[in-house]
């Protein structure tokens, strides 16, 4: 009991928060303080090198969502994401392909790391896995707590690697109108939350390009707080949505957050796409993005920074007549660096336009078309 004690001081020592801290140590005095659980996010792989993240959080207790889950239970699991408290300076083992590492959470309860593949994994295959296990104790009763995660594998060259961001891109969130973001934030859930007609056969599209025997892989890079990944991952398998990795930014444990969910400065977009050009030097990219926000300066910035790297930028219209102006005026300045930046009002309308460039062939149009008009809810 004596070892655990010492641990949670060290724990309670290295949240950045005090309130957390004081939290942490009440939660501890009464017994409510729940068993530590890994997190884990899909992490990614060049061939050479592998990133793997996560976050080590007490328990939150979510629920696989369904369809006619009621408003009371979307929001309860809504406020679960943003209370369970992290846990700073645990210690984990990390194993990829018989590589092994051990890493220690942050003041926000993440970890991460970066090693080299000693024996590069077939190029055949897609998807691995890595496994991760507390190292640390911090209840007298705690079980054994190891989980496994996703990694993709980019071990050949694709033709591109698209980036999409979410909010008002692929996911309806209403992100400028606070009513009606909170509302859908508080009584929809990922089965109940919609996408934008006809995006997933857009992105499967991308993704099998000209040549169906090379995979474009997708990362998804947003302002949200990586309280909201489960919801996320959750939405795009039931929709059809392609997998990949989500970039997203640090964790929250505050209610408070939640009404701030996905707003910011932003610049955690532009230091994950960058991160990304930086981790795949030999690949072009494809960004996809909205008006709404600030996507069109980021998106410039990262042509700027990395000339030559980007194919071309899919921003869709949306948000108030003066951002859509500006879009227009950052796409004439985007274009003097030979990088187009389209902006469109809908997914077929995008799609006409990367057939035209070569992105993909002329036979997907049509189960784009379908999705579209199969989607009942206004784009």
């Amino acid at each position: 009991m004596k070892r655990i004690d010492k641990k949670l001081k060290y724990i309670v020592k290295k949240t950045r928060w005090p309130w957390v801290k004081l939290k942490i140590i009440l939660k501890k005095q009464l017994g409510w303080l729940g068993c530590p659980r890994i997190y884990p996010y899909m992490g990614y792989s060049n061939g050479k090198e592998v990133y793997l993240s996560g976050s080590v959080i007490e328990d939150r207790g979510l629920s696989k969502p369904h369809v006619n889950q009621s408003k009371i239970s979307n929001i309860l699991s809504m406020m679960k994401r943003y209370v369970g408290d992290e846990f700073a300076g645990l210690k984990l083992r990390i194993e990829y392909e018989g590589n092994v590492k051990e890493v220690e959470t942050n003041e926000e309860g993440f970890f991460s790391c970066q090693f080299k593949i000693e024996k590069p994994t077939s190029k055949e295959i897609l998807w691995t896995s890595a496994s991760y296990l507390l190292l640390d104790k911090i209840m007298a009763d705690q079980p054994e707590v190891s989980t496994t995660g996703d990694v993709l594998m980019i071990s050949q060259n694709p033709e591109f690697i698209i980036v999409s961001d979410v909010d008002d891109t692929f996911l309806v969130s209403h992100s400028t109108q606070f009513v009606k973001k909170i509302r859908l934030m508080l009584f929809k859930n990922a089965m109940t939350r919609l996408p934008f007609p006809g995006v997933a056969a857009f992105y499967k599209a991308l993704q099998k390009g000209l040549d169906e025997r090379i995979f474009n892989p997708i990362f998804y890079v947003s302002s949200s707080e990586r309280n909201l990944y489960d919801l996320l991952v959750d939405f795009c398998e039931f929709r059809g949505i392609p997998k990949g990795p989500f970039l997203l930014r640090n964790f929250q444990t505050s209610l408070l957050k939640l009404l701030k969910a996905g707003g910011g400065n932003h610049l955690h977009k532009l230091e994950s796409i960058k991160a990304l050009l930086n981790f795949f030097p030999d690949i072009p990219f494809v960004l996809i993005g909205d008006s709404s926000q600030r996507d069109p300066e980021i998106y410039m910035q990262a042509v700027s920074e990395f000339p030559g790297r980007i194919k071309i930028i899919y921003i869709r219209a949306v948000g108030s007549k003066q951002k859509i102006e500006k879009t227009k005026n950052i796409a004439d300045e985007v274009a003097k660096s030979g990088v187009e930046m389209l902006l469109v009002k809908n997914t077929e309308e995008a799609s006409k336009h990367a057939i035209a460039k070569g992105l993909f062939n002329q036979s997907y149009f049509e189960q784009i078309h379908k999705e579209k008009l199969k989607d009942t809810f206004p784009e």
